[in-house]
């Protein structure tokens, strides 16, 4: 695999690096070449004798493990492209962005560093998101690093765009910087091409896939609306708005908010304001083709899956999985991501979308 002559001194600075434990992580904007970086690094720690492992948390273009995931991999060959390493661990998020995820996108590159160590690894690479401008950008970086604590940052820039963190590194002693350019034959990926590579990993899956069904009383539903705060009554409900009881299927109050599940939204815009109370109404469909994660009982990623049909009054949610697993499901965590039974993307999801 040919090295661009730009990032030769930054390899081997890394090599250099002779404790037993390093951790390196990789930042840029979109198309700067993160990812091949990353290859090399892995590739050449990995030669150099070392027991390598490789955190991707760039969700929206995951190389190992599924979009809205971020992967856990352990280099166990001198690799050429980061999608050669195996998915071992995998963090639910959700989402194609960490836009209105920031907190599960640092919690699951945590969860996923530190497994990697525990693991045995010698050295860690974390593949990050191009997201790096703005408020968000700043934060998102910002608190990354200071939950991971690595030894090594290394910032790929083009036009000065990391500036803001390269003034804040300087001033660290607990991390080393290295900055190197993006070299011109890194390639520019349009917004399309991300989406076809994206949407290839999910009709590979779904291929596999088949419909399973999950009693709702033997599990949680996590990050969604349905079953959190208090249950409302029927009759509670319409002293704010008539439903009727065939339309009614359940109803939950978190401070001034008021969830509830019905057959037919009952109002045009699926929600208003009466008595100081925020009513929004959804209807089970909305919970159906959306891309979950099944935990068990630790919180841990057994497997990904799409959520199928959300039958309420039976208790019984199918998703389509491969149902090998090897631990019994606990939890059902739905994302934001909205998929075809055929793999294509129909939309993300608001974070307060369900």
């Amino acid at each position: 695999m040919e090295v661009p002559a730009e990032w030769e001194q930054g390899l081997r600075l890394l090599l250099k690096e002779d404790r037993r434990r390093v951790g390196v992580v990789v930042i840029g904007a979109i198309d700067t070449g993160k990812t091949t970086f990353c290859t090399l690094a892995a590739r050449s720690f990995f030669l150099a004798g070392f027991k390598t492992g490789v955190v991707d948390a760039d969700l929206g273009q995951s190389d190992i493990g599924l979009p809205g995931m971020i992967g856990l991999g352990f280099v166990e060959s001198p690799i050429d492209a980061l999608s050669q390493v195996a998915c071992k661990h995998c963090y639910c998020v959700g989402s194609l962005s960490p836009v209105g995820h920031l907190l599960p996108t640092i919690v699951g590159a945590k969860l996923m560093w530190e497994r990697a160590f525990s693991s045995g690894c010698q050295r860690v690479i974390v593949d990050t998101d191009g997201l790096v401008d703005g408020p968000t950008g700043w934060s998102l970086k910002y608190h990354l690093l200071h939950v991971l604590q690595p030894d090594w940052v290394v910032l790929l820039e083009r036009n000065g765009e990391l500036s803001w963190l390269r003034n804040i590194l300087e001033r660290s002693q607990s991390c080393r910087l290295v900055q190197i350019p993006v070299p011109p034959q890194v390639r520019s990926r349009g917004r399309g091409e991300r989406r076809r590579l994206r949407e290839d990993k999910f009709k590979a899956l779904l291929s596999q896939w088949h419909p399973i069904a999950v009693d709702l009383s033997e599990v949680r539903l996590m990050n969604v609306a349905l079953g959190l705060g208090r249950p409302v009554t029927p009759e509670e409900l319409n002293a704010l708005i008539p439903v009727t009881a065939e339309n009614f299927l359940g109803a939950w109050q978190w401070g001034r908010r008021i969830t509830a599940l019905v057959q037919r939204v009952p109002i045009p815009s699926g929600e208003l304001r009466v008595a100081d109370f925020h009513l929004v109404f959804r209807t089970p469909d909305e919970y159906e083709q959306v891309v979950v994660g099944i935990l068990d009982s630790d919180w841990q990623l057994i497997e990904a899956g799409l959520s199928f049909r959300l039958d309420w009054q039976k208790q019984v949610l199918t998703v389509l999985a491969s149902g090998e697993w090897v631990r019994r499901p606990k939890h059902i965590y739905f994302g934001r991501i909205a998929l075809s039974l055929s793999g294509e993307e129909l939309g993300h999801l608001a974070p307060d979308g369900l």
